[in-house]
């Protein structure tokens, strides 16, 4: 079986942008842009 790590930054940001309903709201509680969330996430 193999092993999946997951960044705990990129983690934090996605469900922070699914509890708020949207990642440019994500980004502003995270003290980012939604470039670099937007950028993190793909």
């Amino acid at each position: 079986m193999q092993r999946v790590t997951f960044d705990l930054d990129v983690l934090r940001s996605f469900v922070t942008g699914m509890e708020l309903g949207s990642f440019a709201k994500a980004a502003d509680r995270l003290g980012r842009s939604t470039s670099a969330v937007s950028a993190q996430l793909k």
